[in-house]
């Protein structure tokens, strides 16, 4: 069996607080949900880009507590957070997106992949997890 690794560049998340700040709280190899979402029904947000690929994420209170501070000032409790399960962090960009543009050819040794084809790859039902880019870039990184 062979196995295939793709990565893909995380966007959205300054248009999804407290995305920011959670993603300041996580390692790479964060476990990550890829959830396909043509239509916005899974997000709540409409649009209509058939090949739109959700970022979730469940985090636990050990990983909120560091960040306490930095989520009250932006108007979020822990206890808010926990209670919704799992946080809409952002979503997989697109390969005609500017800032994956911008990014693709700085990335040394990683190839990026735009959502059109991290799409294909989710039905497989891979590992999904967030992985940091040599110049801080949050990737999504896909093991199938």
């Amino acid at each position: 069996m062979t196995t295939m690794t793709i990565r893909g560049l995380l966007v959205g998340m300054r248009f999804r607080p407290p995305s920011l700040e959670l993603l300041r709280s996580m390692k790479s190899g964060q476990q990550l949900v890829l959830v396909a979402d043509p239509c916005g029904e899974h997000t709540g947000i409409p649009h209509s880009d058939p090949q739109a690929v959700a970022v979730y994420v469940q985090l636990d209170e050990e990983q909120l507590v560091p960040i306490e501070a930095q989520l009250i000032a932006s108007g979020w409790a822990i206890e808010d957070l926990l209670a919704e399960g799992i946080w809409h962090i952002g979503y997989c960009a697109k390969a005609t997106n500017k800032e994956f543009i911008a990014k693709r050819d700085n990335l040394q040794g990683y190839t990026l992949r735009g959502c059109e084809e991290i799409l294909s790859a989710i039905a497989a039902g891979p590992q999904t997890q967030l992985e940091w880019g040599p110049n801080g870039e949050p990737l999504v990184k896909i093991t199938a």
